[in-house]
């Protein structure tokens, strides 16, 4: 029935192509092929960290009142993705195959995307081997991994959307269930879409006036149920407070923006001047482009909105990501519509704007493609990193334990990452971690830091590194420190930050 239901939504949704819809050129097919291998082969290696087992803890143990009322609102996102996880990680699903549900997901996206995409065939070659779209946002199981799919989706529906209004509305309500970032993306999307709709309003039908009216309707009441999600409780340990620095500001934007396309000022602190005119190059032609085509307002009023929120209110680097999948989103819609300036009826006219056309696209299309071979020398250090080496140590933190025979005795966990080894168990490890609910997963309150690692004198010390206000190492009389595992976060040429974890035992 769900297969009949989906199939009748590609039909509903591509009426055209849907006799086609699995009838793409062969060397897209081969694209398609190589992906797949890749990531299904580093999702079988990768070690997921502890963001990644947050998320499959939360879907494991809560039930759907429970999270949609409660525990999402500690997380400061929507719960489309713990909804999602539900399904896997309540069936029983292995957790360490976490990383092929979300790989099984991009893998979707990226078929949408040489399906549908309008750009040449280089660049649908090349985008899907970036560093986001083939790593960051599929092999890493976060909620992230949705927004390919639904960008990719909605790109290729755009031309349709008017038609279709309550197909339109799912998509960008789902979007906008995301995460907050998404949800900034998919009101501005349906603010511009809409506004096609205002302009020629007292043309349409009564019909089509209350098929708009009602999917407006359900669009702002999704909205309202997302806003209840993510209103943070008082207790809220995670990301308290804001702050607003125009000067900083600026600044941030151009580093978070550049490092989105090309450079890497996280690992390297070295914006050189040769970044910046590069920067400032691609930009001055991409605005250009955008305005030309008549969605530059569809591009910059997301992006800044969510630049105000990275800074007001919390970044991390996986956050880039978002930028540059919003960017391929936004150029996908300006390579299908028409530009704002071949207005003349001319020939001759017309064939001078059909010649800056092409020069137009000539340059976007290398620009794009000059950032394409970039992000896939980084995709190339991360697979063979990844591949290679652990990018978490919980996996085999865990295997230590079960090994030995450790979780039979009391264990006491220091720092939140630790909770990237509760996966593999099944049931809460920890004597120190939320002591009267049990739950595994932990709770973004500052009531969470009340359970001192040695509450309940344990007989086991798990560290985590970086730890919670740690400085790398634990020293406490009576424990000596028996095994560490190592884990790093890779990032684009290099390690971000250490996942290690360190066992200690009762002397």
């Amino acid at each position: 029935m769900v297969i009949l239901n989906f199939a009748g939504m590609l039909r509903s949704i591509w009426p055209r192509e849907f006799k086609n819809f699995f009838k793409i050129k062969p060397y897209l097919y081969i694209t398609l092929g190589v992906y797949t291998i890749l990531v299904v082969m580093l999702a079988l290696r990768h070690e997921s960290w502890a963001d990644e087992a947050q998320a499959w803890l939360i879907a494991k143990e809560c039930t759907v009142p429970d999270l949609l009322l409660h525990v999402i609102r500690y997380e400061g996102t929507p719960a489309l993705w713990h909804l999602i996880l539900m399904v896997p990680a309540k069936l029983g699903l292995p957790y360490k195959y976490i990383s092929l549900f979300s790989a099984s997901i991009s893998i979707i996206s990226i078929y949408f995307f040489l399906r549908f995409s309008p750009f040449n065939p280089i660049l649908k070659v090349l985008l899907p081997f970036t560093y986001f779209i083939f790593f960051q946002y599929s092999v890493v199981a976060r909620s992230y991994v949705l927004l390919p799919l639904l960008l990719f989706i909605l790109a290729s529906f755009y031309e349709r959307w008017q038609e279709k209004i309550f197909i339109f509305v799912t998509l960008t309500s789902l979007l906008a269930n995301v995460s907050i970032h998404a949800t900034l993306l998919s009101i501005f999307i349906f603010l511009y879409c809409y506004t096609d709709i205002v302009r020629k309003w007292v043309l349409l039908s009564e019909t089509h006036k209350r098929s708009y009216i009602l999917g407006a309707i359900i669009y702002i009441f999704i909205l309202c149920l997302i806003l209840i999600q993510v209103y943070p409780p008082a207790d809220v340990s995670f990301a308290p407070g804001t702050r607003f620095n125009i000067p900083l500001f600026l600044v941030e934007s151009v580093y978070r923006m550049s490092d989105s396309l090309f450079s890497n000022y996280t690992l390297e602190h070295n914006w050189s001047l040769g970044y910046g005119l590069s920067f400032a190059l691609f930009f001055y032609f991409i605005l250009l482009w955008l305005l030309r085509k008549g969605v530059l307002v569809l591009y910059l009023l997301p992006i800044v909105s969510i630049l105000v929120l990275f800074h007001v209110k919390y970044y991390n680097v996986w956050h880039q990501g978002i930028l540059f999948i919003y960017l391929i989103f936004v150029l996908w819609i300006s390579f299908i519509k028409k530009s704002r300036f071949r207005q003349d009826e001319t020939s001759n006219v017309n064939n001078i704007a059909e010649h800056k056309e092409r020069w137009w696209r000539k340059i976007i299309n290398i620009s794009i493609a000059i950032i394409s071979i970039i992000q896939i020398y980084w995709s190339v250090n991360t697979f063979l990193f990844d591949f290679n080496t652990s990018y978490s140590g919980s996996r085999q933190t865990a295997l230590f334990l079960q090994s030995n025979n450790l979780t039979n005795l009391k264990i006491a966990a220091f720092g939140f990452k630790c909770t990237a080894i509760q996966p593999y168990f099944t049931e809460n490890i920890y004597t120190n971690i939320n002591i009267d609910s049990k739950k595994s997963y932990w709770v973004w309150s500052v009531n969470n830091y009340n359970r001192p690692v040695l509450f309940n004198n344990p007989d086991v010390i798990i560290e985590s590194i970086p730890a919670m206000y740690s400085d790398g190492s634990l020293t406490l009389d009576g424990y000596k420190a028996i095994q560490r595992f190592n884990g790093n976060l890779y990032w684009k040429t290099g390690c971000l930050e250490d996942e290690d974890f360190i066992i200690y035992i009762r002397e």
